[in-house]
């Protein structure tokens, strides 16, 4: 993802982007655990969200993670999911989102 693109989407947190931008931006690496993944999950789900594919709402989650989340459910994986996302996004490309 050059930094063009990813200046692009700080700047416009609710842009909708394909399912390969959400995984160039997290790297192939689940949020919670860095294991290699590509499932994406919806911080905010479809059912609640309409517009649940702004980038800043999905994330990549390993299958164990993924699982963890909806076992947990979405009001109380949320918080921690959104920590997360802020935590990688500014370790691999040094942004602090306050969303």
């Amino acid at each position: 993802m050059d930094n063009t693109r990813l200046s692009y989407l700080i700047a416009n947190p609710t842009s909708e982007i394909d399912d390969i931008e959400i995984i160039n931006i997290y790297r192939q690496k689940c949020v919670v655990c860095r294991k290699p993944t590509m499932i994406i999950h919806e911080i905010h789900p479809r059912s609640l969200c309409i517009t649940w594919r702004k980038w800043i709402n999905r994330v990549l989650l390993c299958p164990e993670c993924h699982n963890n989340a909806h076992k947990h459910g979405t009001i109380s994986s949320k918080d921690y999911l959104i920590v997360y996302r802020n935590q990688r996004l500014g370790e691999y490309w040094d942004i602090w989102l306050t969303m």
